[in-house]
């Protein structure tokens, strides 16, 4: 069986999310030899266009959360699976990624926390416009 895992950032990297997806590796490498480690990467420009849209909107807009958007950001992660052919992929704190692979590929979405909660909890969140909640 072929397995995938992806997170947001490098999910060998003790920096990303609290060092929780490195751990996750290392406990499933044991168990999985030919476990597939890969890095989510989202276009270059993705990054400058998110930023400045959330500054013109002052934060009600944010591309991360569309899901036109959250397909280009997830193809050249989709490009990198493919190459691979797992059987499923692990997305390890990667929502918007996540959602788009999982229309292609079998996917464990692991989080802490779903979008109502994160809503209610940040700032950032309960200001977005009605439509992207």
């Amino acid at each position: 069986m072929k397995i995938v895992v992806i997170a947001s950032g490098d999910p060998l990297d003790i920096s990303t999310w609290s060092g929780t997806p490195l751990h996750m590796v290392r406990a499933l490498q044991k168990k999985l030899p030919g476990l597939v480690i890969l890095r989510s990467v989202f276009p270059a420009i993705y990054s400058e266009i998110r930023h400045r849209l959330r500054s013109v909107t002052r934060g009600s807009v944010d591309i991360n959360w569309l899901f036109p958007t959250s397909i280009l950001a997830a193809i050249p992660t989709l490009i990198k699976i493919a190459y691979h052919r797992p059987d499923f992929v692990i997305c390890i704190a990667n929502t918007t990624v996540g959602a788009t692979i999982s229309y292609f590929y079998p996917t464990v979405h692991i989080s802490d926390a779903t979008f109502s909660l994160m809503r209610n909890y940040y700032d950032y969140f309960s200001r977005f416009h009605p439509w992207i909640k």
